[in-house]
């Protein structure tokens, strides 16, 4: 899971996590690293935060379509 600080991003984290897994079919355990890599890629490189999630989960949504 995506470290972070607030409990309140945690939550939501493993909301689109879950929500990922239901749309494609995947058990969470495949779907959370996806996630969590595409998270991390994008948090280091990201200048503003705001919207990161929706596009990691955007992206991991692509790549667990693809697969």
């Amino acid at each position: 899971m995506c470290p972070t600080t607030d409990p309140t991003e945690e939550v939501k984290h493993k909301r689109y996590i879950e929500i990922l897994a239901d749309e494609t079919s995947r058990p969470i355990e495949d779907v959370a690293p996806v996630y969590d890599d595409v998270m991390a890629d994008l948090k280091a490189t990201a200048e503003v935060t705001d919207y990161v999630p929706i596009f990691a989960w955007r992206r991991a949504r692509a790549i667990l379509v693809r697969r």
